[in-house]
């Protein structure tokens, strides 16, 4: 069983760089998170988002994005 959010498309995964960004909140990662997280939501939105990170990838380089 999957969740519904994975099913339809609608889950954002994260590198680690992007996650580390996101978490450690310094004005330089919280540049970087504007200018890559709102694109994956929007895939996200559009159910358009991969269901899984593929290795050696990152987000903005995954199909269909």
């Amino acid at each position: 069983t999957k969740l519904d959010a994975v099913a339809k498309n609608r889950a954002v995964f994260t590198d680690a760089t992007l996650s580390g960004a996101m978490y450690f909140m310094t004005p330089l990662s919280l540049n970087y998170v504007a200018d890559h997280l709102p694109p994956l939501l929007q895939q996200a939105v559009d159910g358009k988002a991969p269901r899984e990170m593929q290795p050696g990838t990152t987000p903005a380089s995954t199909p269909g994005s």
